[in-house]
This record gives C-alpha cells, structure tokens and sequence, in this order.
C-alpha cells in the first residue's frame, strides 16, 4: 500500500521483512500494538490488560478453537509502529 502512494518507488523495500530488516540496523525495534476491531482504540500502556473495547465492548482477541491448547491469544487486529 505504501508503494502505490508514493511517487518514488525506486530503492523503496517491497516487502515487510526487509523494511523490518533494515529498520532494526538502525538499532530501532517495530513495537506491535493491538487495536478495537472498529478503530475506537489502542490496548497501550494502561490499556494492556482489557479483553474488550472501553468504547465499543467489542472483544480483543479471537475466540479460541482449542480450550485445552495453552497458546497465546490471538487479537482481532493489531499494528506495527516504527520509531522514528
């Protein structure tokens, strides 16, 4: 998406990875941030701990397929944020 709104596309990465790749050279981590579902929020900071939206009661993580499986929750949506 990036690459189809810029108007230099020459030496833009095509991918993630090498972005990722590059970006941590530079000794700069992308920090993934869960997010509500519709956009109302961010679970960031002291948000962390909520399983649903203040806003929208809306769940953070998917429902899970396997109860006996100790694995992680999966949010609905999350994004990458890159320092700069």
């Amino acid at each position: 998406m990036f690459l189809d709104e810029t108007p230099v596309k020459d030496g833009l990465p095509k991918k993630i990875y090498v972005v990722k790749r590059l970006v941590s050279r530079l000794g700069l981590k992308a920090k993934r941030i869960d997010c509500c579902e519709d956009g109302c929020m961010l679970y960031y900071d002291n948000d962390v701990a909520l399983t649903e939206c203040k806003f929208c009661n809306k769940p953070r993580y998917r429902d899970k397929i396997v109860e006996t499986t100790n694995k992680k929750p999966v949010p609905i949506k999350a994004m990458f944020y890159f320092p700069i």
